[in-house]
């Protein structure tokens, strides 16, 4: 089986992120730490764009040229739904560019973080239990 240590390392990080994000559970707690909510989604982004592009790079290539075609067909549909959810993680963090849209945001900054998080989560759930044995094959 190939390391995916790398790739569940990026996983933890990003859940801690993410975690760490979801402490500000307030609109008045978003207003009063604007900034630190912004360097914070700032490092978050960090950490999914090089998780994804690790991802790019070696793990849906190798799990295409499989022999296997449940493998291919598998790692096709995870890249394919990534596609979405990095477009809305994008979209969001587009909208939330800075400190100043976030506090005058705060409580659709709290919903839409909320949806996110859920959808990252389930997304490293599935990764870590559907797609990564497939390096087995």
């Amino acid at each position: 089986m190939a390391d995916i240590s790398n790739l569940t390392r990026q996983h933890k990080e990003i859940i801690e992120l993410l975690d760490k994000l979801n402490n500000f559970a307030t609109p008045a707690a978003v207003v009063k730490d604007a900034f630190a909510i912004s360097m914070l989604l700032g490092q978050l982004a960090g950490k999914i764009n090089i998780h994804l592009s690790n991802e790019d790079k070696f793990l849906y290539p190798r799990l295409m040229d499989s022999n296997d075609v449940r493998t291919q067909t598998v790692s096709t549909q995870f890249a394919q739904e990534m596609g979405g959810l990095a477009s809305t993680f994008g979209d969001f963090k587009s909208k939330y560019t800075n400190s100043i849209k976030i506090s005058d945001n705060a409580p659709s900054f709290l919903t839409e973080l909320k949806q996110i998080t859920t959808a990252i989560r389930a997304r490293t759930i599935r990764e870590e239990t559907a797609l990564y044995p497939l390096l087995a094959n």
